[in-house]
């Protein structure tokens, strides 16, 4: 063919193929350049002369290559990869970055471009090296991108990747130039992958915009099928006190905040499909319109996802509300997140009895207790992984009672007052009045965010009348009747403090924080219920349970100073908390 044409490039490129693939590597450049020579415009060729030089070990000279391969070609993904590599291998990471997000761009599938993004990230965190504000986005659409080609992958990997990335940039905003990702806190970041709730933590806007492009979206107003409850009003306004201190500290999550007041809402959807997941749930219409104003967490994903690989559709005559969430099986959860979805179907007027099934996570009996106290039998509560994809006659959905603040350092979970008093109303016990307890909530048997010196504080408080009680061993019945009693309340944050709901007015709570980790849930329940909020910040202990002088993370265990202790329970037996409910009303 070359005796007949001797400069047909693409004769010439074949030939140059060829001998790269016998090993043949500067005879492969020779041709592959005469290629270039011949069109200047043939994109692959430069790609293989890339291929071939790298070979060659002229990694600067590939680097051109590559690169006029993407001007002359913008979709050539692995050209894109392959740059990526080389800038990578010379260190020059954020160039990596922003090739392997191209990359990604051009072909979403790729394994390899997503696989070294993360260790680009990992080496990142570990320089302690910022990124552009546009590469930070590019990023973060790299991974929506992949995660919608890959929608149940998980999201493990991105956890080592981005923590180290993440702990560089410590209460980082964004100033044009750097930026934390998505404006949302390292260590809250990091807790949504951890949990593997890709779409929450990597910004439900970029799949959204991404979603509208392949599924049809409804929103509740443009729906024929739903009836919207619209709850307007349920707390009145005011400010909270101050959290009490031995040492008058004011702690900036403990103080100068207002109620929340939001509004909610409760939808009915007629002949409408449910897909439930272990990260979310997704919600279709009767025109199989995905709705997602009643969608959370990675359930966007169900409307990306292949019908055919869903669980078989179960059909139920009859009207299904789903209690279950990301977190929904966990007590603090339960109680303050599902249990006002609840209140709010009651205020919106309907009745619990003209729910037909509630999906729950019914392997744990606390949930159970909770709802036979409202009058629902069990033969009305089914096991959500039995019915994970569900057509119903009717769905019964609430707004979500609580609302994340992720801008915060420490994510923010303030309890509306509708919700900690209605919870006060339908479960508190009325007590005597003479029998006025103690009590220590021990996490000797938690998981973590335990006490490090826990037998010297229990010593200390069991002076001044305490009793320890490990909260995950006790009936619904019996934590109503300690804590309806309640005259105090010591342990360090933790779910069962979810219980001060429980306590009558008047009661005292001492919560015992990690000192970065002052969260602001149960001091909300304190000012919503006329409780008195006290607070005792502690170090984070080691494993060996000393003081920890590495950064300190939210589920460390605490080393309680007990002589700053013993102050803080002074204090709290002194106080008068008909002073703080006198204030309160003059506020």
């Amino acid at each position: 063919m070359l005796a007949a044409e001797p400069n047909h490039p693409d004769v010439l490129h074949m030939l140059g193929v060829i001998a790269y693939e016998a090993g043949m590597y500067e005879v492969a450049a020779e041709l592959f350049g005469g290629v270039i020579g011949i069109a200047q415009n043939f994109a692959q060729a430069h790609f293989n002369l890339g291929n071939t030089l790298k070979k060659l070990g002229m990694r600067d000279e590939a680097i051109i290559c590559y690169q006029n391969t993407v001007l002359l070609n913008s979709g050539y993904a692995e050209a894109y990869y392959n740059l990526g590599s080389l800038f990578q291998d010379q260190g020059k990471l954020t160039e990596s970055l922003d090739c392997y997000n191209k990359a990604i761009a051009t072909d979403s599938g790729h394994a390899d471009a997503f696989s070294r993004l993360l260790e680009v990230l990992k080496k990142l965190g570990i320089q302690l090296e910022p990124l552009p504000a546009d590469l930070v986005h590019k990023t973060l659409d790299s991974f929506v991108d992949y995660f919608i080609r890959n929608p149940f992958v998980s999201t493990a990997p991105l956890v080592e990747a981005f923590s180290g990335l993440f702990a560089s940039w410590p209460g980082r905003e964004s100033d044009g130039s750097s930026v934390r990702f998505g404006n949302i806190h390292d260590k809250n970041r990091i807790d949504l992958f951890k949990v593997e709730c890709s779409v929450e933590a990597l910004g439900r806007e970029r799949f959204l915009a991404k979603v509208g492009k392949q599924v049809d979206i409804s929103t509740l107003e443009s729906s024929a099928f739903c009836k919207v409850t619209r709850l307007d009003g349920l707390s009145s306004g005011f400010v909270y006190f101050d959290s009490l201190s031995c040492k008058q500290s004011k702690v900036p999550s403990l103080s100068g905040k207002q109620a929340v007041i939001r509004q909610h809402s409760v939808v009915a959807l007629s002949d409408a499909r449910l897909c439930i997941g272990y990260q979310g749930f997704a919600v279709f219409d009767a025109d199989d319109h995905f709705v997602n104003d009643v969608c959370w967490g990675d359930g966007v994903l169900f409307a990306l996802a292949d019908r055919a690989k869903l669980p078989p559709v179960q059909t139920f005559d009859g009207t299904v509300m789903p209690l279950c969430g990301v977190w929904g099986s966990e007590y603090f959860h339960w109680v303050l997140e599902m249990l006002p979805r609840l209140l709010l179907v009651l205020q919106a007027g309907y009745r619990l009895e003209d729910v037909d099934l509630f999906l729950v996570d019914r392997k744990l009996p606390h949930l159970m207790e909770f709802l036979e106290v409202l009058g629902i039998r069990l033969e009305r509560v089914a096991e959500w992984r039995s019915m994970p994809h569900l057509k119903a006659s009717k769905l019964l959905f609430t707004s979500s009672p609580v609302n994340y603040d992720f801008g915060r350092p420490l994510p923010s979970i303030l309890i509306e007052p509708w919700i900690s008093q209605g919870l006060h109303r339908a479960y508190a016990l009325t007590c005597d009045g003479k029998t006025k307890r103690r009590i220590y909530i021990d996490r000797e048997n938690a998981r973590y965010r335990k006490v490090a010196n826990n037998a010297a504080v229990k010593a200390l408080l069991e002076r001044y009348g305490f009793e320890s009680h490990c909260l995950e061993s006790l009936s619904l019945q019996e934590k109503r009747a300690l804590f309806s009693c309640a005259e105090m309340v010591v342990g360090p944050a933790g779910a069962g403090f979810s219980n001060l709901m429980l306590c009558n007015e008047g009661a005292k709570a001492l919560i015992l924080y990690q000192e970065d980790f002052a969260t602001d849930s149960f001091w909300s329940i304190c000012n919503n219920n006329g409780l008195v909020h006290f607070h005792l910040l502690c170090k984070a202990a080691d494993a060996h349970g000393l003081p920890k002088f590495s950064p300190a993370e939210l589920n460390d265990d605490l080393l309680v100073d007990v002589d700053e202790l013993e102050r803080s329970v002074n204090l709290m037996v002194d106080y008068i908390p008909q002073l703080a409910h006198l204030a309160g009303a003059t506020a």
